[in-house]
């Protein structure tokens, strides 16, 4: 490829693309390192089986689930730089009370907070990744940023296991919370008026909204 052909080739991390990626990372190191960390907290806080710190940790990744189907209509109302703010607040705020004599109850909770934040600002970070890269360059730009979750996750677990074994609980979840802190900053650097590439022009998703979109199309292809 000649110099020429280089420069004007669009690029691909701009300021956009890796605060996206970096708020992945981050986040997604929040969220791996404490999946293990949670058990072991569990029983030892609580003095709990480990089938209780299984549950209380899959109340983690039951967070992470739920916030997917509700990721869609939040992002078309909120803004993706403000959305991601909140959610990375969300994450330092729910870790942080990890450091508090809280219940059982509360605690779990807690974790469930942590993974709707994690599962819904995932998501919002790819639409923002993909919304700043050209069409022509979106598929490239996505498996690059898929990196930043893969390396999340071969990294988190070990990690937050050996800061627990060598110092303990409290310091993984002040490492943990420093994480998500990193991800609130990159967040706030992401360029004002920042875009997506979510699609607001689509009609609001009712029943009545659903179904009169269904019979515009039909009466579109019939009188074609």
């Amino acid at each position: 490829m000649s110099r020429a052909d280089r420069s004007t080739r669009p690029q691909i991390w701009s300021r956009q693309f890796t605060c996206a990626a970096l708020i992945n990372f981050f986040s997604a190191l929040n969220f791996f390192m404490l999946v293990p960390i949670t058990v072991l907290l569990t029983v030892a806080r609580y003095d709990a089986s480990l089938g209780l710190g299984g549950a209380v940790a899959g109340a983690l990744l039951a967070g992470a689930v739920s916030a997917r189907p509700l990721a869609g209509p939040i992002m078309g109302r909120v803004p993706p730089r403000l959305l991601l703010m909140v959610t990375t607040a969300m994450m330092i705020a729910s870790t942080a009370l990890c450091l508090l004599p809280l219940g059982l109850v509360a605690f779990t909770l807690c974790r469930f907070v942590s993974g709707f934040a994690f599962g819904l600002g995932s998501t919002a970070t790819l639409t923002v990744a993909v919304g700043g890269v050209p069409s022509a360059n979106r598929g490239e730009a996505t498996g690059n940023f898929g990196l930043s979750n893969s390396l999340a996750a071969a990294v988190g677990p070990a990690a937050g296991l050996a800061v627990a074994n060598r110092f303990g609980y409290d310091e993984v979840v002040l490492m943990v919370g420093g994480c998500a802190l990193l991800g609130f900053l990159a967040a706030a650097a992401l360029p004002r008026g920042t875009t997506d590439a979510v699609d607001r022009t689509l009609p609001p998703l009712t029943a009545s909204g659903v179904s009169s979109s269904r019979g515009r199309s039909r009466s579109a292809s019939s009188s074609r």
